[in-house]
């Protein structure tokens, strides 16, 4: 069911990125504006600590800015940290094994086995984009449907009721990593 790229999924058009991470649904009802906005706000806050950890600044020369390699041995050294300790702390959580998902700017695509929501079903999908840190999107979605596919079974979840700033930067998110996808595929043909 994961579908090919620019193929109409009615999960937001254009780009998507493949990726396996775990992800947790959480059945409930259809969800208020209250919801949607704190868990806009949630999960918006995660994106930027996502970006924030997976930048990777340019490398300065050190005559050009004298400061400039000391700033960047900091750097790597809290990084260090920040990824040590979010290591400790996904130890510490009860999460599902990474399936394989097809995140787009809409929803969601994701390897559900056997615990694929019924289509129409509302509820909360939570993913856990980032290995070494704890932190998930929180995105209430609706089951579009789900099928079986070479022992697989997919379920297709739609996003509701994201603002406009979330909707941006789960672009960016999907754009950054499609990019990566792209740069890394162009690699191997090489």
């Amino acid at each position: 069911m994961a579908s090919p790229e620019g193929s109409d999924t009615g999960l937001g058009e254009g780009l998507s990125y493949e990726d396996r991470v775990p992800v947790i649904w959480r059945p409930g009802p259809e969800p208020d504006e209250a919801q949607v906005l704190r868990l806009g706000t949630a999960t918006q806050r995660a994106l930027h600590a996502i970006e924030a950890i997976e930048h990777h600044p340019q490398d300065t020369r050190d005559d050009e800015h004298p400061m400039a390699a000391e700033v960047q041995r900091l750097e790597s050294k809290v990084d260090l940290v920040m990824e040590l300790a979010g290591r400790l702390l996904m130890r510490e959580l009860d999460l599902p094994a990474p399936s394989r998902v097809v995140i787009h700017t809409g929803g969601i695509e994701w390897n559900a086995g056997g615990g694929a929501p019924a289509p129409g079903t509302f509820g909360e999908v939570e993913v856990f984009l980032h290995p070494q840190m704890p932190l998930a999107l929180h995105l209430p979605a609706r089951a579009l449907e789900a099928a079986s596919d070479r022992g697989a079974e997919w379920v297709r979840l739609a996003f509701v009721g994201s603002a406009p700033s979330l909707e941006d930067a789960l672009e960016k998110l999907v754009f950054r990593h499609h990019r990566r996808e792209v740069a890394a595929r162009h690699r191997a043909d090489k």
